[in-house]
């Protein structure tokens, strides 16, 4: 996986390997942010912090996939003409 993610970095647009470790790394991220809350107990920065990495990851997810619906939807227009 890692030197699929390598060799995505050298081609246009975003594909799924990129996407995958994207993702994988900001669930780490949410991890490591909730166990420090459950550690350390309530902070209002790592609150903030865990909302803020959150609504990154789901803003990411949408972004690409509409980008993939949008692409799909040129190529089927594409075949029809």
């Amino acid at each position: 996986m890692f030197q699929a993610v390598i060799e995505s970095i050298f081609e246009p647009g975003v594909n799924s390997q990129l996407l995958k470790a994207t993702n994988i790394t900001f669930v780490c991220l949410v991890v490591v942010i909730i166990c420090m809350l459950i550690g350390f107990g309530f902070n209002i920065h790592l609150l903030v912090l865990l909302i803020l990495s959150t609504g990154l990851l789901l803003s990411i997810n949408w972004f690409v996939s509409e980008l993939w619906r949008s692409s799909n939807e040129a190529k089927e227009e594409k075949k029809q003409e």
